[in-house]
């Protein structure tokens, strides 16, 4: 419910790196600074290439090549593993699947786990070092952005929620830390 009321104060504009929202009269500016405040992760700029990094070894041996879904990566934590290496992978790629992009539907409907995040689970090293913040606050700021087409740009009281696509996770945590650090009589109240 918090993230419908912030996306019923979103403003419309040119920019596509940041959101702005209107709450109060006080506009809230919300770009990769903020997200960095707010989430604790390295909003970096990615590396170079960073799209073919990692490698696809961990993903044949245990999903085989079919088109791995969030419910995939769930089950197989849940049946459990040996601990080690291909164990921390598993989880690795189980968190990054379910927080920081956030794709938690289900169903042979569901999209795919990102192909990057596949790649990236390969090399634990990677996982270390990389920009996870960017990559959350961009597929944060898609997701807005679809709404808000779906939507025609205004989101309206009394709209259909929730908006198909739209991830129940992931990002909306942080819009909503968003909404407690800036509105300063919700800060005070919760």
């Amino acid at each position: 419910m918090g993230m419908w009321m912030l996306l019923l104060r979103t403003v419309r504009i040119v920019k596509e790196k940041e959101a702005w929202f209107a709450v109060n009269g006080c506009p809230i500016r919300y770009g990769t600074r903020e997200h960095a405040l707010i989430s604790g992760l390295n909003c970096r700029n990615y590396p170079l290439n960073y799209k073919q990094s990692g490698g696809t070894n961990f993903v044949k041996k245990y999903f085989g090549h079919r088109v791995v879904r969030y419910h995939h990566v769930k089950a197989m934590v849940q049946e459990g593993m040996e601990p080690g290496r291909d164990r921390l992978k598993l989880l690795v790629l189980y968190f990054l699947s379910s927080v920081i992009v956030g794709q938690r539907r289900a169903g042979e409907d569901a999209p795919p786990v990102e192909p990057f995040l596949l790649r990236a689970v390969d090399d634990l090293n990677l996982c270390k070092t990389f920009p996870w913040g960017r990559l959350s606050f961009d597929y944060m700021l898609r997701q807005i952005s679809n709404t808000m087409s779906h939507f025609d740009g205004e989101v309206k009281e009394g709209m259909i929620w929730p908006v198909p696509g739209f991830s129940s996770n992931g990002g909306k945590c942080i819009c909503l830390f968003l909404a407690f650090e800036a509105i300063e009589k919700l800060g005070e109240k919760f």
